[in-house]
């Protein structure tokens, strides 16, 4: 049957308030997370059906450190989920333990000026995301520095276990990846199955194997934790808490409130709480969906140009990347800053 503009019957008047679209309409609180996280899609999906635009790229919206230093090598791929350390850089090879200094300057397109003149059509920027690691501090030592304590601490337990090869680890892992794919996307689990399976390869019951992994993997954690802010990330990130929702999001298993963070982030994921690594999209929608924001009302701040950058900028946020350690891989993002203490000013400059 016709419907007229307002919603009523075309062959009679209307003679009820006319209801709001589904999509406009107020949500009810869902019985669980993942019901709530399936209306927002959809209320995200119609959003988009109107607003395509706002599936295009970002225009990039520049922070330079004026006379800052030199590109540095590319950069490092982040796993602490070995059972060794990784073969780094130095220090200061490869990575730059604080951001560069130097006076800043915002350049902002003609493009750009549209997407700000969208955003204060919406209502402004409300939720800001957070990477954790490599964008609040570097991770690269904090995990050699991890992983040495978690030797030492199995040194006098299996000692059998600093003669495994290489090799023999390099197997036990695969095979563990194997029996269970998903594994991968929670590190913590994988770290403590590789432990177990490799304490029993040195000839350990396999309760004993348990328990010792857990134990070295508990030290691990510990330490895992224990991080150098980069400068200015703690007062920027007080800066932008009560102006915005603050949340973290995070590949690894660095934990905000492990971190004394809770007073700030009001919220986080990890890709183990949602199943999926960054950049899927189902960590940004989870965000989404439980801050009640639109994708245009959100804006997503990491070290990395497809785990961060591309997995905002692909459900709608805008984005702006930290590149603090002077990487040379470019990221289409909708703002870079190279020192934390720009951020505020990037986040405000989308909606003038």
């Amino acid at each position: 049957m016709a419907r007229n503009a307002h919603g009523s019957d075309s062959s009679r008047p209307a003679v009820r308030r006319p209801r709001r679209p589904a999509h406009l309409a107020p949500q009810r609180a869902a019985s669980t997370e993942e019901t709530r996280c399936r209306h927002h899609r959809q209320r995200c999906a119609a959003s988009a059906h109107a607003a395509p635009q706002l599936r295009q790229p970002h225009a990039r919206v520049e922070w330079r450190s004026v006379g800052s230093a030199g590109a540095l090598g590319p950069r490092q791929h982040r796993d602490d989920a070995g059972v060794h350390p990784p073969r780094l850089p130095a220090l200061g090879q490869g990575v730059r333990q604080r951001p560069p200094s130097g006076a800043s300057e915002i350049r902002l397109g003609e493009r750009s000026a549209r997407w700000c003149q969208e955003v204060s059509a919406t209502g402004g920027i409300r939720l800001v995301t957070f990477d954790l690691d490599n964008t609040l501090w570097s991770v690269d030592g904090v995990i050699r520095r991890a992983e040495s304590e978690m030797h030492a601490w199995l040194k006098p337990r299996v000692p059998e276990f600093e003669r495994l090869h290489a090799s023999t680890l390099g197997e036990i892992r695969r095979s563990v990846m194997a029996a269970d794919p998903d594994i991968v996307h929670d590190i913590s689990r994988l770290r403590v199955r590789i432990l177990w399976d490799a304490i029993e390869h040195c000839g350990y019951a396999a309760e004993a194997a348990r328990e010792l992994a857990q134990g070295a993997f508990d030290t691990f954690l510990d330490w895992r934790h224990r991080v150098t802010y980069f400068d200015d990330a703690l007062e920027t990130l007080m800066a932008l808490h009560g102006r915005y929702t603050l949340a973290a999001l995070t590949n690894g298993n660095a934990d905000f409130e492990r971190l004394g963070l809770s007073h700030l982030f009001s919220f986080g994921y990890s890709a183990a709480d949602v199943g999926a690594s960054k950049p899927h999209p189902e960590m940004f929608q989870r965000a989404l969906a439980h801050a009640d924001v639109a994708p245009a009302e959100a804006v997503h701040i990491g070290d990395h140009p497809v785990d961060d950058m591309e997995g905002a900028r692909n459900v709608g946020m805008y984005t702006i990347w930290a590149n603090l350690m002077a990487q040379t891989e470019p990221a289409a993002a909708t703002a870079t800053v190279t020192r934390l203490k720009d951020i505020p000013e990037a986040i405000a400059s989308l909606v003038r």
